[in-house]
């Protein structure tokens, strides 16, 4: 166990103990009545959430309500120091906001220096040696999953469905993918009769020649904005409806492991009725659909940066490729193989697998239940 794990656990050993110390300033008495029994978050307090460390590893931040607190008032931010006896410190909205960049979850560069961070949808670099934070992001786009590249120069995030790399001595952002759903567009120019009616259409009206030539401006200035890019566009080749759900970079800015999923057509959700509204009139609230229903599918797929196609991998023994759960569990530091956590979609069979960089799958684990599949922190995994 490292040194830092050791003190992790120290920390979320102390962390109860002191707020087990923050009691309630009453002397009711308690009598076994249902509003004095759901009365319980109050009098006890409000179990800590999100608990996560500092960038400088001093303090613990978390989400939590004392012993006394109305039921009805939502968790505020706290910081506790990591050591024993230290009391916690309630923090004001702005002072929660500036030092959510220290307290999120992030990668360290190679050299132990920095630490890049994702917080309320863009990026974030923290000097370790200094305790400053620097954002190095801001766009209406959501980025997220950063960390960096083998050689400590990029980092490599996530923009929407792309992946990216920002040059950390230029501040240069470049886009490394450009996924399209369906299939790549052909020339679809008809021939023949309908050839001849086109032809003619054109000629005899000047508002279908406009728009053709608008098209042809359009068409062309995605294709010059692409190529000023640097950027093969890269088609699925599944339904239109398919989107890109999981993506992980490898450090060598080469290779990118993608999920792709399809929404489940023919579903039906559940509705729960709800009597107290606003309205006075009962409404009805959509739940999950049931077990057995209709279910979407993901599929796993391996791109190399200036390819014009995804190679789509089959881990399991099947003809579909198509599965319920996929998880990108990351790729190695190196950068030569990424693990995967499949499950089939009859929640019958779950593989955990590394896939490396000429697309080869390296099955680790099969599990096998005629019942299901399943269990606590189902699917988790991680390189060490």
């Amino acid at each position: 166990m490292t040194p830092r794990a050791v003190l992790l656990l120290a920390g979320l050993g102390l962390l109860p103990c002191a707020l087990a110390g923050q009691q309630p300033s009453t002397n009711d008495s308690f009598p076994l009545t249902i509003p004095s029994i759901m009365r319980g978050p109050e009098i006890v307090g409000r179990a800590p959430a999100g608990v996560r460390w500092s960038a400088d590893g001093k303090w613990i931040y978390f989400a939590w309500d004392p012993p006394g607190t109305d039921w009805r008032e939502p968790l505020h931010d706290y910081r506790i120091r990591a050591r024993a006896g230290a009391q916690p410190e309630r923090l004001t909205p702005a002072a929660a906001d500036s030092s959510g960049p220290f307290a999120a979850r992030g990668d360290v560069s190679p050299d132990g220096k920095l630490k890049v961070v994702e917080y309320h949808d863009d990026l974030y670099l923290i000097d370790l040696r200094h305790d400053r934070a620097q954002r190095i992001t801001r766009s209406a786009e959501s980025e997220s999953s950063p960390h960096f590249s083998a050689d400590g120069k990029s980092v490599l995030y996530r923009r929407d469905s792309d992946a990216w790399e920002r040059e950390l001595a230029t501040g240069l952002d470049r886009q490394l993918t450009a996924f399209h759903a369906g299939k790549a567009p052909h020339d679809s120019t008809p021939h023949g009769q309908r050839g001849f009616l086109v032809a003619q259409q054109k000629q005899l009206f000047q508002v279908i020649r406009d728009q053709d030539r608008q098209d042809s401006v359009r068409k062309a200035q995605r294709e010059d904005d692409l190529a000023r890019l640097g950027v093969q566009p890269a088609w699925l080749g599944g339904a239109r409806d398919e989107r890109v759900a999981g993506l992980a970079i490898a450090p060598d800015a080469r290779h990118v492991m993608i999920t792709a999923r399809t929404r489940a057509k023919g579903s039906r959700a559940t509705e729960v009725p709800e009597y107290v509204t606003e309205s006075g009139y009962t409404s009805a609230d959509s739940g999950r659909t049931k077990v057995g229903d209709v279910q979407g599918r993901a599929r796993l797929g391996l791109f190399r940066v200036g390819d014009d196609s995804v190679h789509w991998i089959n881990p399991l023994e099947d003809d579909s490729g198509h599965h319920a759960r996929i998880g990108l569990l990351g790729w190695n530091d190196a950068g030569t193989m990424a693990l995967v956590s499949v499950t089939s979609p009859d929640f019958k069979t779950h593989l955990m697998a590394t896939i490396d960089t000429a697309g080869t799958l390296h099955r680790i684990e099969r599990l096998r239940d005629s019942a299901w599949v399943g269990g606590p922190c189902f699917g988790c995994g991680g390189w060490l």
